[in-house]
């Protein structure tokens, strides 16, 4: 059969403007409202929410391409081709459509967010064309196997609860298994799990070659049985994978990327940061000497790095960050990023001191703090207010002592806007 034909009259090429106006019109929000502006990875990491609606239009084309087999008795009327030369040649327009229908989805992440030079994540883009092959045999095994008015719409269906429902069922780690994990990948300071790739990788490697058995001309028992050992199998390795993953599909990002520059302080920046440089290390030195000045103890290393190492401080930027984004990036960076562990079997009275302790680090950095924006509450800041018109010495004091009770669950906060505070007042 000549290529024009087989274009011409495969079910993909009509599908094909279908799932394009369905992508650019009820996913087109979604794709553009969240990606990591200025990262390859993340603008990746975001176009996989389409996969759960082009997969099930590939699995839904591949079913049509199998029941016309079906229909027209090819494997009688052609004994001696394999099933796999005659299936092939049939579903290259299906992994086309896959193909084009997830390039669309990029397209459009990609405008939002600007990524600049750079190129898709590699492991992401392979995982979704190994899905997308997956289930575009998978269907067209099944419209081999069943009429055509049963296999497309099954093949449709289940596919997309097979790639859409995990994302919201428990355990959390089962989303890594179709992929739709990395639908939140990634920050700029972050980049895929391998394990999180890898399970999405296997399970749809199982399922593919299961789907190429039941097709094959081996005996429908042994097939059968060999097909559900395959996805089994698939699905308790691609488990042991995900699962020390939990909901996260991704891991801090290699701090070899980053570009230091400065002494005291040193700062240390993404590539994808370089355009706002100056910008990020005017605002950083300002926060830090006001911090300073009233006795805090800053380290001399400022990095973009998920982790800190070895006493810096780490800061939460991504591109596009303004310089009011900037200095609540430093403030929040000396907070502790959660309750301490005892908070878990007891009550953690400093829990009170957070939003003081935040507000009056925002006030000392320079920040306007009011009440009225939401963030913090009008006895938070009535409370940082009067700790800020207290000497430095007892504003050092204070927050020492409230940092102190963030961190433990037996240090009783200073958080009344009553109480005095001098230096002694919290010792």
């Amino acid at each position: 059969m000549r290529w024009s034909t087989v274009v011409r009259s495969s079910s993909a090429t009509w599908m094909a403007p279908l799932l394009g106006v369905f992508i650019l019109t009820l996913l087109s929000k979604d794709l553009t409202s969240w990606p990591t502006f200025g990262y390859w990875t993340g603008v990746t990491g975001t176009a996989t929410f389409a996969l759960a609606f082009v997969a099930p239009a590939c699995a839904a084309s591949g079913a049509w391409e199998g029941s016309r087999l079906r229909r027209g008795r090819v494997s009688m009327l052609v004994p001696a081709r394999a099933p796999l030369a005659t299936s092939g040649v049939m579903l290259i327009p299906v992994f086309a459509l896959g193909t084009i229908g997830m390039g669309l989805a990029l397209a459009l992440a990609a405008f939002a967010a600007s990524p600049g030079s750079g190129l898709p994540h590699p492991g992401i883009v392979g995982e979704w064309l190994l899905i997308i092959a997956a289930h575009s045999v998978a269907g067209f095994a099944l419209g081999r196997a069943v009429p055509i008015v049963v296999a497309v719409p099954v093949s449709l269906l289940v596919s997309f609860v097979v790639l859409a429902y995990p994302s919201a069922m428990e355990p959390l780690w089962m989303r890594h298994l179709v992929g739709s994990g990395l639908r939140s990948c990634c920050t700029v300071a972050e980049v895929p799990d391998g394990r999180a790739i890898g399970a999405g990788c296997v399970v749809a490697l199982a399922i593919l070659v299961a789907a190429l058995v039941l097709g094959s001309r081996a005996h429908r028992v042994v097939a059968a049985v060999a097909a559900g050992v395959l996805v089994l199998t698939g699905i308790g390795v691609g488990s042991w994978l995900a699962k020390p993953l939990d909901v996260r599909a991704s891991t801090a990002r290699p701090t070899n990327d980053l570009k230091c520059s400065g002494e005291q302080p040193q700062i240390c920046l993404w590539p994808e940061l370089s355009g706002q440089s100056e910008d990020i290390r005017r605002t950083v030195r300002s926060v830090r000497d006001r911090l300073m000045g009233v006795g805090l103890d800053i380290p001399g290393t400022i990095t973009t790095a998920e982790r800190a190492q070895n006493g810096e401080l780490s800061l939460g930027l991504e591109v596009g960050s303004t310089p009011e984004q900037m200095t609540m990036a430093f403030t929040g960076a000396l907070l502790p990023d959660g309750p301490p562990a005892c908070a878990n079997s007891q009550q953690q009275p400093g829990a009170a001191a957070y939003g003081p302790v935040s507000a009056w680090l925002d006030m000392t950095a320079g920040l306007k703090v009011t009440d009225r924006d939401g963030r913090y509450s009008p006895e938070d800041v009535a409370v940082a207010r009067k700790v800020r018109d207290s000497p430095k010495s007892a504003q050092l004091a204070w927050y020492k002592h409230n940092r102190q009770a963030l961190s433990d669950c037996t240090t009783e906060p200073v958080v009344s806007a009553a109480h005095k505070v001098d230096a002694g007042a919290t010792r």
